[in-house]
């Protein structure tokens, strides 16, 4: 029970207050639980498991190795493409050698012209 001493009552109601260590120590703990959350979203990899991180490196391999096998395809077909022009272009070259041929070139018998 209470006992009141007139208007001032022994039980008071005291409301506790924080003292500076806990403020502190509340405030550590608040700040190092966000900086760790910060960096757990920011790099991802730093917390991953193994598993997760061979995960990781498989599927960036298969990426490479698709980029890579793309690359030679596509310098195959310039490779082609540069051989077709260049079999073009000789076979205009000869074409044109066999058009035309210097008169030097051609032997002319007598005995084949009318007289």
């Amino acid at each position: 029970m209470r006992k009141h001493l007139g208007k001032l009552s022994i039980h008071r109601s005291r409301r506790r207050r924080l003292s500076p260590l806990a403020l502190v120590g509340i405030t550590v703990s608040t700040l190092l639980i966000l900086v760790v959350t910060g960096v757990a979203f920011a790099m991802p990899q730093v917390f991953s498991s193994h598993a997760a991180d061979a995960e990781h490196q498989q599927q960036h391999h298969q990426k490479h190795k698709h980029k890579q096998e793309q690359d030679q395809q596509q310098k195959q077909q310039q490779d082609q493409q540069q051989n077709q022009q260049q079999q073009k272009q000789q076979d205009q070259q000869q074409k044109q050698q066999r058009s035309i041929t210097p008169l030097s070139s051609m032997k002319i018998n007598s005995q084949q012209w009318p007289r």
